[in-house]
């Protein structure tokens, strides 16, 4: 009877045991099976502060690889104004000049027209000053083709070269102010008027019209459409630039960066105006 009773004991003890692991191991975290435990993470996976730095890098590279776009588009941008000029360059025709007289005919001359000043207000002296200057810069062109036809280069690149030294050296002499009423008083042409503003361009968000005459760009006086294109891309892409205009009778100031403008020009006369 004892034992019997001290197997029931034992028994019941083990039953008590099972129940209380089991109740336990409901509330235990489980521990992974064998060929189940968790790897660690990767050596050198990106932290959230590196992800960071990376997006960081990724955005500074398009915006550099933007920068590199649009200088791209500014080279090729110069490289097409200084093709225009080029072309302009080449031997043309003799007496034949887009922009106005300036390549002579043999035996053709410039005639001064000083009654034009007078009936604009020129002063007497400053028309007589203007002629004496006019016959000495004549002289010297006349002499120029003369030369250019005896030892054949006339009509060519180095005679055209030659022809526009002097010309630039007039106007470095004298001064715009005189040299604009020179061009004036021999009927060429001394004014770039704008015929066509491309819709959406710069120059149509600059305020730019047809019909207005471009005096000033920058701090340089204007007298021919291919004077224009040649400041266009000198310095900087995107400099700030003043663009002073005669719209009528109205003086305007304008401001825009430097570029491409988006406008059509054509070579204008018209008697000059003091104050620019």
């Amino acid at each position: 009877m004892t034992s019997r009773r001290a197997y029931l004991g034992v028994g019941l003890a083990m039953t008590l045991a099972v129940a209380g692991f089991c109740r336990f191991s409901k509330h235990a975290p489980a521990s992974p099976s064998p060929g189940e435990v968790s790897a660690p993470a990767p050596a050198g996976s990106p932290t959230g502060t590196e992800f960071e730095d990376l997006r960081l890098v990724l955005t500074k590279e398009r915006e550099h690889s933007a920068e590199l776009s649009a200088e791209v588009d500014w080279l090729r941008y110069q490289l097409t104004v200084l093709a225009e000029l080029a072309a302009e360059e080449a031997p043309h025709e003799p007496g034949e000049d887009p922009d106005g007289r300036e390549f002579p005919k043999p035996g053709d001359r410039l005639f001064f027209q000083g009654d034009e000043l007078r009936a604009g207000g020129v002063p007497r002296n400053d028309i007589d000053r203007l002629r004496e200057i006019f016959d000495e810069s004549e002289m010297q062109v006349i002499e120029l083709m003369h030369q250019a036809q005896r030892d054949g280069t006339y009509g060519k690149r180095a005679y055209k070269l030659m022809l526009r030294d002097l010309r630039v050296g007039l106007r470095s002499e004298i001064g715009d102010d005189d040299f604009d009423l020179l061009l004036f008083a021999t009927d060429r042409a001394n004014r770039v008027a704008v015929t066509d503003v491309i819709g959406g361009s710069p120059a149509e968000s600059w305020g730019l019209k047809p019909g207005d005459l471009i005096i000033r760009y920058g701090d340089r006086r204007i007298f021919k459409p291919r004077e224009l294109q040649t400041q266009t891309i000198r310095g900087d892409r995107g400099d700030r630039v003043t663009i002073d205009v005669l719209r009528g009778a109205e003086r305007i100031r304008l401001y825009g960066v430097r570029g491409p403008m988006g406008i059509k020009l054509r070579p204008a006369r018209r008697l000059p105006e003091s104050g620019w």
